[in-house]
């Protein structure tokens, strides 16, 4: 996956979906996806994996 930014020079600094689709893909073995269509936005979809046996004390 590709991200880029639509903001002008030093205006933030283009590493949010980065870190999360690496915290999210690499972390958690979960999957990012995106889905957009121009003049309608975008919906960003984050599938986690469900594990079985409840939280750890």
């Amino acid at each position: 996956m590709l991200f880029f930014t639509t903001k002008p020079v030093r205006m933030g600094t283009g590493f949010g979906f980065g870190v999360s689709y690496f915290i999210i893909t690499e972390n958690h073995n979960g999957e990012m996806t995106v889905e957009s269509s121009p003049g309608a936005g975008a919906k960003f979809i984050i599938n986690l994996p469900i594990y079985g046996g409840g939280l750890q004390d």
